[in-house]
């Protein structure tokens, strides 16, 4: 980063009072003032290559999360033109553990889906990590129940402009109908954050039930089916009959 300091332009405003034929008036006035302050030129992040063993690390596009780092200012005189330059390194001599996730192409690693660069342990990175998704989570929720909760407020619109015209308790039936629409907003959105968490738990019920519905229908039809009893004929009939002589006609 590179810094150089120059005259800067500030805007101040002001509030003047004023009496005239015994009414009070205010005026705002603007004014700009200079003052000389260091500017940033230049913010650019070169990040350079480096070893890891014998594999080459490009970071140019990795996402770089470096915790001990020192900087080295090269820092001119206060006056107008001068310029100051900012270096920000990592010194290895203080670098217990240095991790690299990416994809390993041959033997280097450029790019990667994540690409992180850190001096971090794995199990920092990964708390670091579960953290940022929990707030984004968090953040998403909360946009989403403000976008049904504006959804809402539209659909209703009608309905709410007409209470205008309801003395009295028109103030109070508009506050009953957002507050209604901002509860069913939340409600919606932990629905379908539920579904979406859980949907694994939602399909093993499902299969659950369909599996019960499918062996209740299967008893029920194997009852409906009626016995047909086979007649059995004796040990004693069977001998008479086949000792009785053919009668030749």
């Amino acid at each position: 980063m590179v810094k150089e300091y120059v005259t800067k332009t500030e805007q101040y405003t002001t509030t003047e009072r004023r009496i005239e034929g015994g009414v009070e008036y205010e005026d705002t006035v603007v004014e700009e003032r200079e003052y000389e302050d260091w500017d940033e030129i230049v913010n650019e992040t070169e990040v350079a290559t480096f070893f890891l063993g014998d594999i080459e690390i490009k970071p140019e596009k990795s996402d770089l999360i470096i915790t001990n780092h020192e900087t080295y200012d090269s820092k001119g005189r206060e006056r107008i033109g001068e310029k100051w330059l900012t270096v920000k390194y990592l010194p290895v001599e203080k670098v217990r553990e240095f991790l690299v996730v990416g994809e390993l192409a041959g033997n280097t690693i450029s790019s990667g889906k994540p690409f992180i660069v850190t001096d971090l342990t794995d199990t920092a990175l990964v708390e670091r990590k579960a953290k940022a998704e929990a707030g984004a989570r968090t953040g998403l929720t909360i946009l989403a129940m403000i976008l049904f909760f504006v959804a809402f407020n539209l659909i209703i619109g009608p309905i709410v402009f007409m209470t205008r015209f309801v003395p009295v308790i028109g103030p109070g039936i508009r506050f009953m109908i957002g507050f209604g629409s901002l509860i069913l907003a939340i409600i919606l959105v932990l629905i379908i954050k539920f579904v979406i968490m859980f949907w694994w738990l939602l399909l093993l019920i499902l299969a659950a039930i369909i599996v019960l519905i499918a062996i209740a229908a299967s008893k029920k039809k194997t009852a409906a089916v009626p016995v047909v009893e086979t007649p059995t004929v004796s040990e004693a009939e069977t001998s008479t009959s086949e000792d009785e002589p053919l009668t030749k006609v």
